[in-house]
């Protein structure tokens, strides 16, 4: 499954990829249908995604919990020195693909 989902993001512009869990919540819950940042991260590298876009939150995080996550993940992408571009989504968020 994961070589598919590889191929579908292949040379994506943007890759929304669901991250609901932690590691330690996906070990609780690994059937679930929700991944985690590593695993997006992992993806995003792999297919040679130009953004990665966290997405699916968990229900009962507070924008401030969304906002520690995305900081820590940044922190991993950079030492990584990974390719990508690493936001979240939130409402309202708008992004300009392409030539603009």
């Amino acid at each position: 499954m994961r070589a598919g989902v590889i191929a579908l993001a292949k040379d994506a512009d943007l890759l929304i990829y669901d991250t609901q869990f932690s590691k330690a919540e996906y070990r609780q819950r690994p059937h679930w249908g929700h991944s985690h940042p590593d695993d997006a991260i992992a993806i995003a590298r792999e297919a040679g995604a130009k953004i990665l876009c966290l997405f699916h939150h968990a229900p009962l995080r507070s924008d401030d919990e969304n906002d520690q996550i995305l900081a820590t993940y940044r922190d991993v992408v950079t030492a990584q020195h990974e390719k990508f571009d690493l936001i979240s989504a939130y409402e309202g968020l708008e992004i300009t693909l392409g030539d603009a």
